[in-house]
């Protein structure tokens, strides 16, 4: 009886970490999460290039859920009102990205993309820690 309650509670405390293991990776937005974004913008890109539109769409919204969470990191901060409206404009672009994918308008979506890429640049001169 013992063993079983042993092996319920390791099966018990494994599937929690396991759920919440993506939650935590990112839990705050960090240079992690940054690099991680930037990663994931450079493959968005390549996937528009070639017209990939499962992963673009899956990218695209991956993204703007992740501004989600830049917005919500820079309405925490003071004076960082240009960071709440470039993180805004992203997370409307990625959305207008993923909506273009699913009209098959690759052409629109990669504008999109670029505009994307700028709004991140405009940003990252002001915010993003200097090594």
């Amino acid at each position: 009886m013992k063993k079983q309650i042993y092996q319920y509670l390791a099966i018990t405390l494994f599937t929690m970490a396991a759920m919440t293991a993506p939650i935590a990776s990112y839990s705050e937005v960090d240079e992690d999460f940054m690099t991680a974004m930037e990663d994931l913008n450079k493959s968005l890109t390549s996937n528009l290039a070639l017209k990939d539109a499962k992963a673009s769409a899956s990218e695209a919204t991956e993204m703007q859920q992740m501004f989600d969470e830049v917005v919500a990191f820079f309405l925490k901060k003071a004076d960082a009102a240009d960071g709440v409206k470039w993180a805004e404009e992203s997370r409307d672009l990625s959305a207008l990205i993923a909506k273009s994918v699913s009209a098959n308008d690759f052409d629109a979506a990669s504008q999109n993309a670029v505009a994307l890429s700028k709004t991140c640049k405009a940003c990252h001169k002001i915010y993003k820690k200097k090594d």
